[in-house]
């Protein structure tokens, strides 16, 4: 393996654009294959073929009715707090979409945006309006944990911590870390519409459950100029829930590979972590890894105990048994940087 030579890892991103009538091929091979159904595809083309603004659909009150109506069932059991109107909650559900179509009376954005340096890196953030967001937080998000989320999957889930995910690992003698790239941004449109349309089971009539699933991929995702396509917002209260559960199929994947190879996994957000309890691990993970998800070439590590008694994962330390948090600086050494000689790449 050759340090000076930069590592190309293969995917597969052809979408040129999404919210738009005419769409080309979907190229679904960064989720290791068409696990994407063409039905879902070709369902939002429909919603979305005459669409000019992602509210529309309230436009006309009996769509905004049924909206209500199964925002209303979906979100039965909620988590975030009691309805402020009292009764079954569609009172205040109406409330919040006319406080939504208010916003697009008075031009405003759903989502405030701006750049912004995070941890030394400038990124776009969205964060929703008021009223969009208590509609996110009392009524989406429910409906969106009320999905299986893996249980390898650990990051931003209720009960774990980055500590106790690493505890998962332990004891090990080596470890192989990466990022996925731009993580959020690759959740386009057609991922968010097809877990919504999914978990809809409820809705019988199909126009009604594609209104209420297309409606809610249009207000859980904005739109990106550099793709051309509308994603994931950082800063949106559901954004990491969404995220962890429309990869339960790349979850299953890695888990479902490193149990036959005898490895731990688990994933924290967009930072996926494998050991083993021998002194190496094939790199043969990282070809699986570049066909699941297009992940950052830069941050690709692999550490072992024969060349160091100290791991870095996740912002911690891990010393035999015992896991303390590191400064950001100290963080940094997450081991050997991965790149692959010619004859290595896939």
């Amino acid at each position: 393996m050759n340090s000076q030579q930069v590592l190309e890892l293969p995917y597969y991103h052809d979408i040129e654009t999404i919210f738009l009538p005419f769409m080309p091929s979907f190229a679904c091979a960064h989720f290791n294959g068409e696990w994407l159904p063409s039905d879902s595809i070709n369902e939002l083309i429909k919603y979305s073929f005459e669409l000019q603004h992602p509210l529309q659909l309230l436009d006309s009150e009996d769509k905004k009715a049924n909206i209500t109506k199964w925002l209303g069932e979906l979100s039965k059991n909620k988590v975030y707090q009691p309805s402020l109107f009292g009764g079954n909650g569609n009172e205040e559900i109406t409330y919040l979409l006319d406080s939504l179509l208010s916003l697009r009376k008075d031009n405003r954005a759903l989502y405030k945006r701006w750049k912004q340096k995070v941890n030394g890196k400038e990124r776009d953030l969205a964060v929703p309006q008021k009223a969009l967001e208590e509609l996110l937080k009392g009524y989406v998000l429910p409906l969106i944990m009320s999905a299986p989320c893996h249980s390898q999957c650990h990051g931003g889930e209720k009960g774990w911590s980055a500590q106790k995910s690493l505890a998962t690992h332990l004891p090990f003698k080596s470890v192989l870390s990466f990022d996925l790239s731009d993580a959020f941004k690759n959740i386009e449109l057609p991922y968010v519409y097809d877990f919504y349309h999914r978990n809809m089971g409820q809705i019988e009539d199909p126009i009604q459950r594609m209104e209420v699933a297309g409606f809610l991929t249009t207000i859980s995702t904005v739109y990106d100029g550099d793709r051309n396509s509308s994603v994931l917002p950082q800063g949106s209260p559901i954004s990491a829930a969404l995220f962890n559960r429309i990869l339960y199929p790349i979850d299953e994947l890695f888990f479902q590979y490193c149990q036959d190879k005898k490895l731990t996994y688990t994933r924290w957000i967009d930072d996926f972590t494998i050991s083993s309890k021998k002194r190496g691990i094939a790199m043969e993970v990282l070809e699986l890894a570049g066909r699941a998800f297009p992940i950052n070439p830069r941050k690709i590590f692999f550490q072992t105990e024969d060349r160091s008694a100290v791991f870095y994962l996740l912002g911690h330390k891990i010393m035999g048994n015992i896991i303390v948090p590191v400064s950001r600086e100290e963080s940094k050494n997450r081991g050997e940087p991965i790149s692959l000689g010619e004859e290595d790449r896939f």
